[in-house]
């Protein structure tokens, strides 16, 4: 069975709730680390328009990954990002951060920064985020046809959310783990520019997490609101969570809009 027929599974399991040890968030064999300094010294890595396996550049065994870390990793504002990712590029086997210290303690600063930006349609595949940053990836565009793949990996230690989007288009989370966060993805709730935006989440196991999806499911402005649709999600917590969203200021939660949030 291979890890993404053995995800299936414990999928399948946690659905169920009866198998408990497919919750612990199996990070993949690190073959290197490379540290991209921090401050002003770091040296944000950016991949333009190719794909970036990790793993394959840095003769790692198949199975295996690079892990990469950066600025200090807290919820500091103004993090450099550890990726840059632009014109459908894709990044594969990368663990950021360093959970080695976290134990269950979600401020420890594990130099995950903030993770990866993604300028325009990109893709994750197999990207694990030992000890999330200030996020662990910003979605960034302008376009409402670009969509934002994330296809198996995992993430833990996020005090606030794993996924931040803040353009308009769709994201997809497939085949995820996440572990001890905040929220799995969440639509920016002040930004200065909104948009109607769309997030897809199947297949996804959390532990000790608040919620899944933030969605603004109205907007103050009149733009139309955001869609949400889980499948297959296993959570102790809660599945969606939906706010008025506004242009400035702190977004507050609303009641349930009918047809926002669809759960499968």
């Amino acid at each position: 069975m291979n890890k993404t027929q053995g995800f299936r599974h414990c999928i399948y399991l946690a659905l169920l709730l009866v198998s408990p040890s497919c919750f612990a968030l199996d990070l993949p064999n690190v073959c290197k680390t490379i540290d991209i300094g921090s401050g002003s010294a770091i040296k944000t890595i950016t991949i333009d328009g190719e794909t970036y396996d990790a793993a394959q550049r840095n003769n790692c065994p198949a199975g295996t990954a690079v892990r990469y870390v950066g600025d200090p990793g807290d919820q500091t504002e103004k993090q450099k990002p550890t990726f840059i990712l632009r014109n459908n590029a894709v990044l594969r086997n990368v663990v950021i951060g360093d959970g080695s210290k976290s134990g269950t303690n979600r401020d420890y600063r594990g130099r995950g920064g903030d993770g990866i930006h993604c300028y325009g349609t990109c893709t994750l595949s197999e990207v694990y985020w030992d000890d999330v940053g200030e996020d662990a990836a910003t979605f960034k565009n302008n376009k409402a046809t670009d969509v934002f793949l994330i296809q198996g990996g995992g993430a833990r230690l996020a005090k606030d959310k794993v996924f931040q989007h803040n353009g308009p288009g769709t994201m997809k989370i497939e085949y995820f783990e996440i572990e001890k966060a905040g929220k799995l993805y969440r639509s920016c709730g002040n930004c200065s520019t909104q948009y109607s935006r769309t997030v897809q989440v199947s297949n996804v196991v959390a532990t000790e997490t608040g919620a899944i999806a933030g969605i603004n499911s109205r907007y103050a402005n009149g733009v139309a609101g955001d869609k949400a649709v889980l499948t297959s999600v296993s959570t102790s917590g809660r599945k969606c969570v939906e706010y008025l969203g506004l242009t400035s200021g702190e977004p507050s939660e609303i009641s349930p809009v009918p047809g926002a949030c669809t759960i499968r």
